[in-house]
């Protein structure tokens, strides 16, 4: 189908069942002006990470309160403030370059700057390193229970 096809279609419908070629509703200029141009820009991956923000749990070292597949809703570190992160919190964050999603055990003032403790559920003891605000990439709103397969 045309994208020109697809724009005239996303028309409201007459009382006959038609689509006028001339109105759109709010969601429909949303999704016109706002998700079509991320889409073009950031791609759909990128997209998805700003309109709806997911993670996608691997390994098992949350289980059983994550379990590996599991899809996630998260809250993008742009939308947090450091007050917003607290012992209890599950987050999702990078260490060197690997990616994590660990429950905050403890919160370390050390000089003024603030760092946090994490560890997975099933580990047996916390993480070997402590991270920074900086180091958060999204926290944690609810797991979806849907399973990916993987």
């Amino acid at each position: 189908m045309e994208p020109f096809t697809l724009f005239l279609l996303m028309g409201r419908r007459r009382r006959s069942g038609r689509r006028s070629k001339s109105s759109f509703s709010a969601a429909e200029v949303v999704f016109l002006v706002v998700v079509l141009p991320l889409v073009f820009i950031l791609g759909v991956r990128g997209t998805l990470a700003y309109v709806m923000p997911i993670a996608p749990v691997r390994g098992n070292s949350m289980n059983p309160t994550l379990e590996n597949g599991d899809i996630c809703l998260v809250v993008p570190k742009l939308f947090l403030k450091p007050t917003d992160i607290g012992v209890g919190d599950i987050v999702a964050f990078t260490h060197e370059n690997d990616p994590y999603m660990h429950r905050i055990v403890g919160v370390v003032n050390q000089g003024g700057l603030v760092t946090y403790q994490t560890k997975g559920d099933n580990s047996a003891g916390p993480d070997p390193f402590l991270i920074t605000y900086d180091d958060i990439v999204a926290k944690l709103v609810a797991n979806l229970r849907v399973k990916l397969p993987f």
